[in-house]
């Protein structure tokens, strides 16, 4: 895939381009490269590539930003060699990176997000996936997955892909995965947002057939050879949010960014399961989810009309 100096200085400014993580230089996270872009915006006529060949000064110039700032945002753009090999080795590995400034990139991902919060992501397997609707499937790991959520949840996958739905999942066990097994058995298609571990997951035997078949697409914000884990859910849970028509949380602990998604729109249609054996899901009940006791007998005929509609209607004053 070729990139634009804007896509090439995103990757420079945001990508963890070590899987172990980069301590000593951190690259940019959303906010701060959303302010970095904002600045430049502000002046008209510069883009994010204008900042490729600036030394520190000339960076503090073109943002009016201080010493520190400058410096580090010089240190991430002299990172040019190690991000050639490392698309060099994604290439090897028929892994992409797409980024907002791509055409790949899924449009009500941006939409949604913004522009410049929208996350440059790593991606294996057919990405013409990313522009199709989907239901949002998300839970935790560590909780156990009672046999009438795991029912449920299958059913609801079940119906999604009768009714043209993709199915967009995490990388968790329990809820997310049981969502990722009926997926694949529905030969339905798959979206798998990770929080780490691309490659090792691809590599899963459930995992390479889809891919190879094209029914199925890993997207994530870490390094591909980082293990699962290292970029934490609630960044993860953006995107898995503002990709899906429809999200149902199953299971939570609360601290996975679902309040925020609701606050910030970036999916109109939240539904959470509302079950005593999971208490800790009554709380999103308050702040704007919908409840659901029975997934299994949750009609998603009825309610796919609805999520399908754009986000924004064009209004006819003639």
């Amino acid at each position: 895939m070729r990139h634009t100096d804007e896509a090439y200085a995103m990757m420079l400014l945001t990508l963890p381009l070590d899987p172990g993580g980069e301590v000593a230089l951190r690259p940019l996270s959303a906010e701060e490269f959303s302010a970095v872009a904002g600045q430049l915006d502000l002046s008209g006529e510069t883009s994010l590539g204008s900042l490729m060949g600036l030394d520190v000064a000339g960076v503090m110039r073109l943002l009016g930003t201080d010493e520190a700032t400058a410096y580090r945002l010089c240190l991430l753009m002299d990172r040019d060699m190690q991000l050639s090999r490392l698309i060099d080795e994604c290439a090897d590995d028929q892994t992409e990176i797409v980024t907002p400034f791509d055409s790949a990139y899924p449009q009500g991902v941006k939409r949604r997000l913004g522009l410049y919060c929208s996350p440059a992501l790593f991606a294996k397997g057919n990405l013409e996936l990313l522009q199709a609707p989907y239901l949002g499937i998300l839970g935790i790991s560590g909780v156990q997955t009672t046999r009438r959520a795991r029912t449920g949840v299958r059913a609801l996958v079940m119906r999604a892909a009768v009714n043209g739905l993709g199915v967009a999942a995490g990388d968790e066990m329990g809820a997310c995965r049981a969502a990722r097994e009926e997926a694949l058995r529905q030969d339905a298609r798959l979206v798998c947002a990770l929080t780490g571990g691309l490659q090792a997951f691809s590599r899963q035997a459930e995992n390479a057939p889809a891919l190879l078949q094209g029914s199925m697409l890993l997207i994530s914000g870490a390094h591909p050879l980082s293990g699962a884990g290292t970029q934490d859910a609630a960044r993860r849970n953006r995107v898995l949010f503002a990709l899906s028509q429809a999200a149902f949380v199953i299971t939570t602990d609360s601290r996975r960014g679902e309040a925020e998604a609701a606050r910030r729109g970036w999916c109109r249609h939240l539904y959470v399961y509302d079950d005593e054996a999971y208490p800790q899901n009554a709380s999103l009940a308050s702040r704007g989810f919908e409840k659901v006791d029975d997934l299994e007998s949750f009609s998603v005929a009825d309610r796919v009309e609805e999520w399908l509609r754009p986000d924004a209607e064009q209004l006819s004053f003639l």
